[in-house]
């Protein structure tokens, strides 16, 4: 069984600000367990299916490991509660006004492209893949890390 309750659903979505060091933590949080990390943005319908479906999947097995960070500006604040808020969903969201350095602190290396997500191993090795995912992606690679840590 996984260890740990990453975020829990509410009646209302949550906003945790997104600050240069909250990746560092969440990592050091979820340490030495798998763990998921989501990167969406209003802009991105491929996004909205990948949140509904972690909805899906956090109301079948709510204390899985996942994180969702936000893309959006500022600007976009009100929306992207309405989508959590929908979804009951909670996120991080970027409080900075410079979107590509969020990109830069979350993955030198990555391009942009949405949604972005990181599978993460109980070791901390992470493995990025761009493009929704889907459900049994998802349960796979949990029950694949959680084998492999037993």
């Amino acid at each position: 069984m996984l260890l740990g309750i990453i975020f829990s659903i509410h009646a209302a979505a949550q906003t945790h600000p997104f600050t240069e060091d909250s990746l560092k933590n969440i990592e050091k949080r979820n340490q030495g367990s798998p763990w998921l990390l989501i990167v969406w943005a209003t802009d991105c319908p491929p996004c909205f299916l990948e949140l509904e479906l972690i909805a899906e999947i956090k109301r079948e097995s709510p204390d899985l490991p996942i994180e969702l960070i936000s893309m959006d500006s500022k600007a976009n604040e009100k929306q992207v509660q309405r989508i959590l808020d929908r979804n009951n969903l909670d996120s991080w969201f970027y409080t900075g006004s410079n979107v590509s350095r969020l990109q830069f602190i979350i993955d030198p290396e990555w391009r942009g492209e949405l949604p972005r997500n990181y599978f993460y191993q109980a070791d901390g090795e992470r493995h990025p893949q761009s493009g929704a995912l889907t459900k049994d992606a998802i349960t796979h690679w949990f029950k694949q890390a959680e084998e492999s840590t037993n």
